[in-house]
């Protein structure tokens, strides 16, 4: 297997597995009991002065599951291959949501949100196509070696 495959896969393995533990942690205290209650307190403070202003009228509950859910389901799905872009997608959009709300808030945790945003940008990527491209570089070279 070549070395662009195995990246392709940590990074498609990486970003699954932490969006859908990022979501489980919001849904349930059974992973960390402490992190869930800090992130029980936060959503609702994150639904009162950052959402709802905007006019998202949803409480800190209702934001906190719909997240957690999609970040569950599109964790778990982005490591299926042909649906991998889509959910990457949709996270990617969480994700922004998630740099905004704390950039506005001004806590300074927006940096494991911008982390993953860079990481789920790469991993669109992959899965489009973009590991192809070292190997059309090639041929393109390999190519004019013949002229």
């Amino acid at each position: 297997m070549s070395d662009v495959v195995h990246i392709k896969r940590a990074t498609c393995v990486l970003f699954g597995v932490g969006m859908f533990l990022a979501g489980f942690n919001k849904l349930s205290p059974l992973m960390h009991a402490g992190t869930h209650h800090e992130l029980v307190d936060q959503i609702d403070i994150f639904a009162t002065t950052v959402w709802q202003p905007i006019g998202i009228n949803l409480t800190g509950t209702q934001l906190r599951t719909a997240i957690g859910y999609t970040e569950v389901v599109c964790g778990a799905i982005s490591l299926v291959p042909a649906m991998r872009a889509f959910a990457t997608l949709i996270l990617e959009i969480v994700l922004i949501g998630a740099i905004y709300t704390h950039v506005e808030v001004d806590d300074k945790k927006f940096i494991p949100a911008c982390a993953l945003f860079i990481l789920g940008i790469f991993n669109i990527w992959l899965s489009i196509g973009g590991d192809q491209l070292p190997n059309a570089a090639r041929r393109k070279k390999s190519k004019a070696k013949r002229m």
